[in-house]
């Protein structure tokens, strides 16, 4: 995601028109909102199309976390809606916590979420893996947990972030991120800040971000078919090969080119801040609505980052006998490309 900018008010965040400021002070804490049949019934929805993703965002946060990010969400499952900018919570509004379990300050983070969310009288369900960090038990997996929750709280990096969004099913709730990690252009706070953090989901002081996955299928020569989701990129790379590969692409069952490259990064708006920007693609807006393709060390100079809509449907396969690509999601690893394979990717429906 991009860098924060400088000088940004921590009340008023800077975000480029991308998303809807919540206006908190207008709204009732979740412990006094109104029940089902109330006139302030949520009628409508933030214009986010019927499979997109969300990012919930803490909106009064320090100017070190003045792009504060979360993700994910499908709109006929998001627990937080927009109308009329006020914004207007279920009453059932259950939290799931969920941990990179490994990191060292992770027991420390949980035990402190899970004192806050007591003291503010908060519902909340732990993963199966988080909950021993806070002294519980539980036998939910990361999806029978977002299933149950309209917030996730995803305390780790980036890549918890990342690797949690590849294990959830058709529900996916809004996530809000805490920073227990290397890198946290996806989360909302950092771990010093988890009573800031309950005080933003009590009073819903937090912005909505929708952001769309790619759906990438990896169709094997005898019909075989695998889907993957990301958030972030598709990479198709030449793997432990030295010499470039040769890859045919195409958009919309028209050609494109043919890339001479060690590879190539197919990347979301979301994604365009990872992987392609370091090998030189442009940024993009989260709103944009497009995909780029950026070759990785192409072997002709003029070949550059191309950006298309992303209602194209992109074609990938390996146009030179004998080679073979690696296949990865959002950094994961899904698998080769070999000749007479295809990989297809668009916009997650």
């Amino acid at each position: 995601m991009n860098d924060p900018p400088q000088g940004a008010e921590a009340d008023e965040p800077q975000h480029a028109g991308t998303h809807k400021k919540n206006k908190c002070h207008e709204n009732p804490p979740l412990n006094q909102l109104p029940q089902a049949g109330d006139e302030q019934t949520a009628k409508g929805r933030n214009d986010i199309s019927t499979r997109s993703r969300s990012c919930a965002h803490a909106a009064n946060y320090s100017p070190q976390a003045a792009t504060a990010q979360a993700i994910l969400g499908r709109s006929d499952e998001v627990g937080v809606a927009f109308t009329a900018g006020v914004c207007l919570t279920p009453t059932e509004f259950m939290i799931g916590l969920h941990a990179h379990a490994e990191k060292p300050a992770a027991a420390e983070v949980v035990r402190a979420m899970v004192r806050e969310l007591d003291l503010a009288g908060l519902p909340y369900e732990l993963e199966a893996s988080t909950a021993p960090l806070a002294g519980k038990s539980s036998s939910l997996d990361i999806a029978d947990l977002a299933e149950r929750c309209e917030l996730l709280v995803v305390m780790g990096g980036d890549g918890t972030i990342l690797r949690a969004v590849q294990k959830l099913r058709d529900a996916i709730p809004t996530v809000f991120g805490i920073n227990i990690g290397t890198l946290g252009f996806l989360t909302c706070l950092g771990s010093g800040e988890v009573q800031r953090a309950v005080e933003c989901i009590r009073k819903r002081d937090y912005i909505v971000s929708p952001r769309n996955l790619m759906q990438a299928e990896l169709v094997e020569k005898d019909g075989a078919a695998r889907t993957f989701f990301a958030l972030n990129d598709v990479v198709v790379s030449r793997g432990e090969r030295s010499q470039l590969v040769q890859i045919r692409v195409g958009l919309d069952d028209l050609p494109l080119t043919d890339y001479n490259a060690d590879g190539l990064i197919v990347s979301t708006p979301t994604g365009s801040t990872a992987y392609s920007i370091s090998a030189g693609g442009p940024i993009l807006m989260p709103d944009c609505g497009c995909f780029v393709i950026t070759p990785i060390c192409p072997h002709v100079l003029s070949i550059r980052s191309v950006v298309m809509s992303d209602a194209s449907v992109i074609k990938m396969q390996v146009a030179k006998p004998g080679q073979t690509v690696t296949v990865s999601v959002d950094s994961q690893s899904c698998g080769q490309l070999g000749i007479g394979d295809l990989l297809v990717l668009k916009k997650s429906p």
